[in-house]
């Protein structure tokens, strides 16, 4: 490459570089804002799902200490990610390589969100996203022995649990809402992708998180050829709160697609028959729970209409 091609090669990096960023400013920056109820809600709950003790706070990194800055210890950095339909992510910023791979945390399903997610990917590659996240800091109090550390924060009970000091977590806050819980993508410091955790806080989503554990068990035993079951590294508790640790599925990794295909039906049909019976539906677990839901509501008008509309459908069906 002469001189020539090395600096027309330079110009247009630098200037790929300059409308990158004035793409990011003018779009994602806007979404990324920080919003101060939002955020901070976010990380409170996070703080409250992944922690035990007030002696771990999840913040922002310019208000994650108070007092003297030597009561606090730095665990963790992480970049905020904020978009839209209140998906929030923590991204973490050890590595560059880290950082990409933990992007596949995001499932983006249009278009537009596809090309964001391309753009980020970019960005952080070149080192430019990096400066422009907000900076969220995991802080624990020094006067914590580091043997005692696994007992009140989730992520150093995880490092304990596997076997591996220097695990890297790129965690997703999930959505607001009832069911709401944090995934967590679980890589090596090189950015390879060891596992993914999911985790139950409350009665709830600890309910939840068992019986998916128990339907990929059971999965696990059955011979599927259109199916891929991620295995189920480690279950158990935690502080109340039950863990399911899944491994990596077989097959090549792909975006969700878009709509139905041949092989959604193909694997459905292949699900279908598995442990499959019939029974009346006014005698199935499901319309058992779906009255008990019924019999909650306050109002007795609407709860008179559902219990009839109830006691038809179980004569029709």
């Amino acid at each position: 490459m002469t001189k020539v091609e090395l600096n027309l090669v330079r110009y247009w990096l630098a200037q790929l570089r300059r409308l990158w960023r004035r793409w990011w400013y003018a779009n994602l920056r806007r979404r990324h804002r920080w919003s101060r109820s939002e955020g901070a809600e976010t990380l409170s709950w996070l703080t409250s799902v992944l922690s035990s003790s007030e002696k771990v706070r999840i913040a922002p990194a310019d208000i994650a200490r108070d007092g003297p800055a030597l009561q606090w210890q730095t665990n963790s950095l992480f970049g905020w990610l904020a978009l839209n339909q209140g998906r929030r992510y923590l991204i973490p910023l050890g590595s560059r390589q880290t950082g990409i791979n933990a992007l596949q945390l995001y499932n983006a399903q249009n278009l537009k969100a596809r090309v964001a997610k391309r753009l980020l990917s970019v960005g952080l590659k070149g080192g430019v996203a990096q400066p422009l996240l907000r900076k969220i800091r995991v802080v624990i109090r020094q006067d914590v022995p580091e043997e005692e550390r696994d007992k009140i924060f989730l992520l150093e009970h995880l490092k304990k649990l596997l076997g591996h000091p220097h695990l890297i977590f790129a965690i997703s806050a999930g959505t607001r809402g009832p069911h709401r819980k944090p995934t967590m993508q679980i890589m090596t410091p090189d950015g390879n992708i060891f596992g993914y955790l999911k985790m139950g806080w409350n009665q709830v989503t600890n309910t939840l998180t068992q019986n998916e554990t128990r339907i990929l068990q059971s999965l696990s035993k059955i011979a599927l050829s259109r199916v891929a079951i991620p295995p189920v590294l480690y279950s158990g508790w935690w502080n109340d709160r039950f863990l399911c640790l899944q491994g990596i599925s077989g097959g090549t990794w792909r975006p969700a697609p878009q709509s139905l295909t041949v092989l959604h039906l193909k694997a459905l049909k292949e699900l279908q028959t598995i442990q499959n019976f019939r029974q009346p539906l006014r005698e199935s677990a499901f319309w058992t729970t779906l009255r008990q839901s019924v019999s909650q509501v306050s109002e007795s008008y609407y709860r008179a209409t559902l219990e009839a509309g109830m006691d038809y459908l179980g004569e029709q069906v």
